[in-house]
């Protein structure tokens, strides 16, 4: 076949649907590529701004905190009631039947709940209260303890902690608690007791003085320990 005859042949027509042309042109390519920059800066920015704030909040809560805590403070002391601290006080006083008793503390702190209240109406808290009364023989009986709470009003005196009670009829013995009515000179405790009395060494639950102070009793479980020379006497 000659070359003319083969120009001549048409050429072959493509068979299928042919490729669509792309939906985006440039200029929204360039907008979308912009857009997406523009969110991711954004974001970024958030990022930055919310270390930031963090950074800032963990530098500066502990002062925050403090003044809130100084505030609160003041607060409380502005709304505490008023006390007034007594250093190696003297409190004395009577009993029913006019006889005198003296309280000794290292320090004291009278609580009032209101400027103007009377002294006799108060609590007045005592380190190392040392006391002195008489019972109805007007024998002395010594009270020392670690802690006190002095009520002048009703002449109570309570004690706590390492509390030392000493009849000058003999008794000598220590407990962790004890309640003092100054008004009769009796006693009362309900925790253990360990001691000596007239008779010997002691041990028991609690004791009561009563009798306006001239008996001791020793309560609960008590044990005693007789010592020879009244045993023998006894006999």
């Amino acid at each position: 076949m000659s070359r003319s005859k083969l120009n001549q042949i048409p050429e072959r027509e493509e068979v299928g649907p042919k490729p669509k042309p792309s939906n985006l042109n440039k200029r929204q390519l360039r907008a979308l590529s912009t857009s997406s920059q523009f969110w991711l800066k954004t974001a970024k920015k958030g990022f930055f701004i919310t270390s930031f704030s963090l950074l800032v909040f963990a530098l500066f809560w502990p002062i925050f905190n403090a003044k809130n805590k100084n505030h609160d403070q003041i607060h409380r002391l502005n709304n505490a009631p008023p006390r007034k601290e007594m250093i190696q006080p003297v409190f004395s006083g009577q009993d029913e039947n006019l006889k005198p008793y003296v309280l000794k503390a290292t320090k004291a702190i009278v609580h009032q709940d209101k400027p103007d209240q009377n002294f006799n109406d108060s609590e007045i808290f005592m380190d190392f209260p040392d006391g002195e009364f008489l019972n109805e023989k007007n024998e002395k009986i010594f009270i020392t303890a670690d802690k006190g709470v002095y009520l002048p009003n009703v002449k109570f005196l309570k004690l706590n902690t390492n509390v030392h009670l000493v009849t000058e009829d003999g008794h000598d013995f220590k407990t962790s608690s004890a309640v003092i009515d100054l008004r009769d000179s009796s006693a009362q405790g309900n925790e253990p007791v360990k001691g000596f009395g007239p008779q010997g060494d002691i041990r028991a639950e609690g004791f009561r003085l009563t009798n306006k102070g001239t008996k001791v009793t020793f309560i609960g479980n008590s044990q005693s320990q007789l010592y020879v020379k009244h045993a023998i006497e006894s006999k």
